[in-house]
């Protein structure tokens, strides 16, 4: 038995391939944002600073740095791996590689995670919550209902 292979709606795919547009970008800055953490005793901005500042300034300078500095690398990992996770799936499900069944879980996860990204990146999301209600709900069986049915 051949089961068909699932066709995302225009609407879902724009919003998903935004949602990853986006979801790429915060990655981005947030790797870059640790990356500029982990090279801030070395840069123009410390010696500065520095100028400045008594020793002890300094040093609670640096601890505040050397704190932030973890969370914010763990963060940029997580983030990054979510990234690849959503690439493979949100990208076959665009290409129509998966069967309904598959499809309808992949909405619920995008749904989901759209639900965990309204914390971090709103705008992520809110694309990915809208896309995942609309692909889950079957939002092409709702447009093609006759409306004679109800009369």
């Amino acid at each position: 038995m051949m089961t068909s292979l699932h066709k995302m709606e225009q609407t879902p795919k724009i919003l998903t391939i935004v949602g990853l547009v986006f979801e790429g970008l915060s990655v981005t800055v947030m790797s870059l944002f640790a990356w500029m953490l982990a090279q801030f005793t070395d840069s123009r901005l410390y010696d500065l600073i520095e100028q400045d500042s008594t020793p002890e300034e300094m040093a609670d300078v640096e601890a505040v740095f050397d704190i932030l500095q973890t969370p914010i690398i763990v963060l940029a990992i997580l983030m990054g791996t979510l990234l690849l996770i959503n690439l493979f799936l949100f990208t076959r499900l665009i290409r129509g590689k998966y069967n309904a069944e598959t499809a309808k879980k992949v909405y619920l996860y995008q749904a989901i995670i759209g639900g965990v990204n309204m914390m971090f990146n709103q705008v992520t999301g809110i694309v990915y919550l809208i896309s995942g209600v609309m692909g889950y709900g079957g939002h092409k069986e709702l447009t093609k209902r006759d409306i004679r049915d109800g009369i």
